[in-house]
């Protein structure tokens, strides 16, 4: 439902809607919801930005396995040490 609102599949395009869905997925363990929030905290999509959010949930979708979730976790990470600097 969550990729379906976020693509306006078969559903009118609602990232909210979208956002609702992924983290009723991200909190019972789904590692691609969490990718996903992990990915709209770190971007700002329909969310304030937030890296410490977005780490986190990448996080959690990397124990999963997620490559993805790896590298876009080494890269807030990265993002976050140039700012602290």
């Amino acid at each position: 439902m969550a990729a379906a609102r976020a693509n306006g599949v078969g559903v009118i395009h609602d990232n909210n809607q979208a956002l609702v869905w992924y983290r009723k997925a991200a909190e019972q363990g789904a590692p691609n919801a969490q990718l996903s929030l992990g990915i709209a905290y770190e971007e700002g999509a329909g969310v304030k930005q937030d890296l410490e959010q977005a780490a986190m949930w990448y996080r959690k979708a990397a124990a999963w396995g997620l490559d993805d979730a790896k590298k876009r976790l080494a890269g807030v990470e990265a993002k976050q040490k140039s700012q602290a600097k």
